[in-house]
């Protein structure tokens, strides 16, 4: 639903300097990432009606992210901030686990 790459920089910079090697870094950042996009797809979802989430799933099934994320935004009004915020408390989770 949202650009692999803007999560992965959103990831990237709140995860902050780890002693992990280039390659442990990347299944890091990948597996944070993929977490953050399930998480996303919730919180979305669950701003939608059942009638905008049928929307959301024909528009999604055309395959074309520009209309998806125009959608999104006429639908709920903070998206970025969602989005960032759930990045950020899957990064922060993560780096509570790992304390």
């Amino acid at each position: 639903m949202f650009d692999k790459q803007e999560l992965t920089e959103l990831v990237i910079t709140n995860l902050g300097q780890r002693e992990l090697t280039t390659v442990e870094q990347g299944g890091l950042v990948q597996r944070l990432v993929s977490n953050s996009s399930r998480r996303i797809n919730l919180a979305v979802l669950n701003k939608l009606s059942e009638a905008e989430h049928k929307e959301l799933l024909q528009l999604a099934e055309e395959g074309n992210r520009e209309k998806v994320r125009t959608f999104l935004q006429g639908k709920i009004s903070n998206l970025n901030q969602l989005i960032k915020q759930t990045v950020i408390g899957t990064v922060e989770e993560f780096k509570g686990l790992t304390r």
